[in-house]
């Protein structure tokens, strides 16, 4: 997408009034006409660069259309670098690095070293070893040209070497949890998959997470909450999940300058307060996670997609309360707003994004919607990720084909699922039960209800029995609730009150 429409629609309210301002100084025929341009792009809300050739005929701007854009570009580039050069530590960092370089080559090398000092006490407080090193090697060079003796360099060349070591641990945390993400976004936690649990394990075992190496300052602890709480997730210990990503968050309040400096750690963090807290069914601390965040994003236009992971988790925060129609607000929400930022999404936020729709609706019996969103997660064959999820999503489909009545295609969706799942060696328990079990529902007389109630219950104990295997047990409930949905076709009750019945309310 174009470049510029994407930078005019990524500004905030404050950074457009100071563009404003910037550019009304200039008060010739220019000025004016790329202010124009500005606003005439700023109310689009898809790109349509015919538009703009319209809106423009015959002007000289349009005769220069793309070095029009171009100068547009670069001088809101430019404003912003001014309007932000003092917003963070980092960006003071770096012009107190730049205003002693301009010394230095003046050989006024005091001076240098006076601001670099103070560069260097800052860096270190707040841990920017990137910046700190470049500091201490500027400081041995001013310190070289103005005589300074050995204990000057070598106390800077053990500070050097402690920034290297830093930044060699944080950046080793980094790819542990890179790798361990990877991984869960592939196989997602279904622990009935051969040998999951342990590589899961494994990662807990190794030793920036296993407390064999404490980690040291705010990246270091921040990667390790993250890890962890990732890895007790997908182990079934989700409570200590809550309890680590908590701990990120109070990391990140501590460090009020790194929610400036890095939105979207602080945007990942409350996200997973409300997916943790919607596996334990915390409510209030879910419902309050996701208010922060949403005033949060309200100041970040180009973050504006990241809070459909929260209408996900939010949606499943409900799910698992048996609470579908208040789920059905963020599932309407979603629906709405999914237009404009669905190509920013990640093929594995998309995945759950989908399932969860799909479940919504099907828990609200709007069938026709719930088919419609489980037709887009199987249809998009880009999504090749959390096969947990892809196999559930399977299964619900021959449930949901069910419940439209839809019986002559069963047969050819059942034999479609079975090769799906005998391909990707998915065929547990759980799986060979269901397939069998709609399998008999086609050949008993719907008009008959004593006998499909008969099967149901049939298939309710067969189910009950699998429980008792704990990894088949959590996946009985976790992507969806196939022993509620017996339940209810067997009393003739609600779905989504059974479900609702079962839940304990932290």
């Amino acid at each position: 997408m174009e470049k510029l429409f994407l930078l005019v629609k990524s500004l905030n309210g404050m950074e457009k009034r100071y563009f404003k301002l910037a550019v009304s100084i200039h008060k010739n025929t220019d000025g004016k006409n790329y202010m124009r341009l500005f606003n005439s792009i700023a109310k689009q809300k898809v790109y349509s660069e015919l538009a703009l050739r319209r809106e423009f005929e015959g002007e000289q701007i349009v005769k220069r259309f793309d070095m029009s854009k171009n100068y547009l570009y670069r001088l809101l580039l430019n404003t912003l670098q001014n309007y932000h050069r003092n917003s963070s530590v980092e960006k003071q960092l770096i012009n107190m690095v730049d205003r002693a370089m301009i010394l230095h080559n003046k050989m006024l090398y005091k001076s240098s070293l006076e601001i670099l000092q103070q560069a260097r006490k800052l860096a270190k407080k707040y841990e920017y070893y990137e910046i700190l090193l470049k500091i201490i090697q500027m400081m041995l060079r001013a310190g070289l040209e103005e005589r300074k003796d050995d204990r000057f360099t070598e106390q800077f060349q053990q500070e050097h070497e402690y920034a290297m070591e830093r930044i060699r641990k944080i950046n080793e945390y980094h790819k542990l949890y890179h790798n361990l993400y990877s991984f869960f976004t592939k196989k997602g936690n279904d622990l009935r998959a051969s040998g999951l649990k342990k590589q899961y394990q494994q990662f807990l075992q190794h030793p920036l997470l296993s407390g064999k190496q404490k980690p040291n300052g705010y990246e270091e602890k921040s990667y390790y909450y993250l890890a962890r709480s990732l890895c007790y997730f997908c182990i079934g210990q989700s409570d200590k999940s809550y309890h680590y990503t908590q701990q990120r968050l109070n990391l990140i309040k501590s460090r009020p300058e790194r929610i400036k400096e890095d939105p979207d750690t602080y945007i990942i963090t409350l996200n997973s307060v409300i997916f943790y807290g919607s596996v334990l069914c915390k409510i209030k601390e879910s419902k309050q996670a996701f208010d922060k965040l949403q005033q949060f994003l309200s100041a970040y236009p180009s973050r504006q997609h990241k809070i459909f992971v929260a209408y996900d988790n939010m949606m499943a925060l409900y799910l698992t309360a048996g609470r579908f129609r208040e789920g059905l607000i963020y599932a309407n929400k979603s629906e709405e707003e999914l237009k404009l930022f669905e190509g920013k999404i990640f093929a594995s936020n998309k995945v759950s994004l989908y399932h969860d729709m799909f479940y919504i609706y099907f828990g609200c019996r709007e069938y026709e919607q719930a088919l419609k969103w489980l037709n887009k997660l199987l249809n998009e064959t880009t999504l090749n990720v959390r096969e947990d999820i892809q196999v559930t999503a399977r299964l619900t489909n021959l449930i949901l084909h069910y419940e439209l009545k839809n019986f002559e295609l069963l047969p050819y969706l059942i034999r479609r699922t079975y090769n799906f799942l005998y391909k990707r060696k998915r065929l547990h328990k759980l799986e060979k039960i269901l397939l069998q079990f709609i399998g008999k529902l086609l050949h008993v007389n719907p008009h008959i209800k004593k006998e499909i109630t008969t099967l149901f219950i049939e298939i309710k104990h067969a189910l009950e029995e699998v429980t008792k295997d704990p990894a088949e047990a959590m996946v009985l409930t976790e992507y969806f609730d196939y022993i509620s949905w017996l339940e209810s076709k067997i009393n003739n009750r609600s779905f989504e009150k059974i479900v609702r019945e079962k839940i304990v309310i932290s």
